[in-house]
């Protein structure tokens, strides 16, 4: 078509009957057949056997790459919190949000790329930087050195997110280590 450079079949079947979904069968690695399977996959939000030949598979592979480098931070960290609701109380859920909110929130103030493609362990140093200086809520003094670990540490929950559902080949912030906290001194119990 003449202008349109992507067309997307409609999911909604798949969608409403995903319980009832078993895997998913590619004949061949015609663009026909497996172009609009990353964009099913990242809808379905979950993993999904595929089957196929070896070749297929490895165009498959291929064309999920060439998505994944479009994929806005964005979009897939409210998939992350909606998984996390799922999984963990209301408290812990608002801890993951509010860090996707903030983070996300630094690289557009800062205008860095939120593409997932870019370069995210830099992204995600200057953010814990930026946090360094960053007052409490309701305050002047910066945020504790337990804060900030506790903040990196639901960072890199993110980012082991996204490699274990395959928008990442791996997790891209493993090696970065949170900053330390400064040990806890406990009150003195002493009763006088």
């Amino acid at each position: 078509m003449h202008g349109v450079d992507l067309v997307i079949p409609d999911f909604s079947y798949l969608i409403n009957n995903l319980a009832r979904l078993r895997g998913l069968v590619l004949t061949h690695s015609h663009e026909d057949h497996i172009g609009g399977l990353p964009y099913l996959l990242q809808q379905l939000g979950t993993r999904v056997p595929v089957f196929g030949t070896r070749l297929t598979l490895g165009m498959v592979t291929g064309k999920w790459k060439q998505v994944t480098q479009k994929i806005d931070i964005e979009s897939v960290m409210q998939k992350f919190v909606l998984a996390k609701r799922a999984e963990h109380s209301p408290k812990t859920t608002r801890w993951y949000e509010r860090t996707c909110k903030y983070c996300l929130q630094f690289l557009k103030d800062n205008n860095h790329s939120t593409r997932l493609a870019d370069d995210v362990i830099s992204l995600a140093r200057a953010f814990v930087v930026a946090l360094l200086s960053h007052p409490k809520h309701g305050s002047t003094k910066p945020l504790s050195s337990h804060s900030i670990n506790s903040w990196t540490r639901s960072l890199q929950a993110f980012f082991n997110w996204l490699s274990q559902n395959d928008y990442t080949d791996e997790n891209r912030l493993k090696n970065m280590r949170p900053p330390k906290s400064r040990s806890w001194r406990p009150l003195d119990a002493r009763v006088g």
